[in-house]
């Protein structure tokens, strides 16, 4: 009664009131919140999911998909617009299972929305599929995307990382030494898992079926017998396409490309860089990443180079 109750009448801001008003702990306060926020977004997606098209930023983490997902809501397209990470029913029951979100005296932070869009979209799979999909995917060079993911998550490894790091309780080398310990988390290969776990195995995509123009950086495909359209794109080319290929996939004139989750506005900053100053590669390591056919299939000789080249400088910690 009392959650129902909470479902229908509180906000964040109230519920944080009452918090304070009484002896509910934190645990229920997330739980309440939590539970709040799957309503109102299940609420939501029930309605959007009648609508005859759908647009989802459908990639891996650390590729930009924030800035094209808050430049397209910017533009006011009519069409709902989602970011996800996964459709994938098995990852998504391992995680779902080890948030225990019905469980209300476990102290968890709040879910993220993104990953709830995710797990009602794949419950209701067949209705996604019903619809109109306009896909947009990215591929980015495969090390850097891994650093940019391994810091974007660095409270995992070293809970209040930035005040620990900026008074000298963490070095580098700890953080070195945690980015070795945890490539399982990612891997050498996690950009050619990723498509063949989402789009291949959940849409029938075959990215590396798609041929791919490098100098231009990126392509439209339709597939008809899907109703789907995809738009992959280049990171490394977002500069001279990103607007370009918005333009052309949505039938737009112009539009505003905004700037979000970026590296240098993050409070873990100056470690990043310093990190990819000082750490080193072996070059056998940077061969099983960058010489494969994954990376030929999308990049050009000379951008190969220049990725490897840049990690093949050595450091030495000091």
């Amino acid at each position: 009664m009392i959650c129902m109750l909470v479902l229908q009448k509180s906000s964040a801001s109230h519920l944080a009131s009452l918090v304070k008003r009484t002896s509910i702990t934190q645990p229920i306060y997330y739980y309440l919140k939590n539970i709040t926020c799957m309503h109102s977004l299940h609420c939501q997606l029930k309605k959007e999911l009648l609508s005859p098209e759908i647009i989802l930023v459908y990639q891996m983490g650390k590729v930009a998909s924030s800035s094209i997902f808050k430049s397209l809501k910017s533009a006011k397209i009519k069409q709902p617009v989602h970011q996800i990470h996964t459709l994938n029913r098995d990852v998504i029951q391992k995680k779902w299972r080890t948030i225990k979100l019905y469980q209300p005296y476990i102290n968890r932070p709040v879910v993220d929305q993104d990953f709830l869009i995710s797990k009602y979209m794949s419950d209701h799979l067949d209705q996604v599929l019903n619809r109109k999909l306009k896909i947009i995917s990215i591929v980015r060079d495969p090390l850097q995307r891994n650093i940019s993911d391994f810091f974007q998550n660095i409270e995992q490894y070293f809970p209040n990382f930035a005040q620990r790091f900026a008074s000298g309780q963490l070095g580098l080398e700890d953080v070195i030494e945690a980015f070795w310990k945890n490539q399982g988390s990612w891997g050498v290969d996690y950009a050619g898992r990723w498509f063949n776990r989402e789009l291949k195995s959940v849409l029938g995509i075959d990215i590396m079926a798609v041929e791919f123009p490098k100098d231009k950086g990126y392509v439209i495909v339709n597939y008809p017998e899907s109703n789907i359209e995809l738009l992959l794109l280049k990171f490394e080319s977002f500069n001279q396409c990103l607007e370009n290929s918005l333009c052309d996939f949505f039938t737009l004139e112009q539009i505003k490309i905004e700037d979000e989750n970026i590296s240098q506005k993050k409070d873990y900053y100056q470690a990043y860089k310093e990190f990819q100053r000082l750490v080193r590669f072996s070059k056998e390591y940077l061969d099983k990443i960058y010489r494969n056919s994954w990376m030929s299939h999308f990049y050009t000789e000379a951008e190969i180079n220049q990725f490897q080249r840049r990690w093949e400088r050595t450091y030495h910690l000091s």
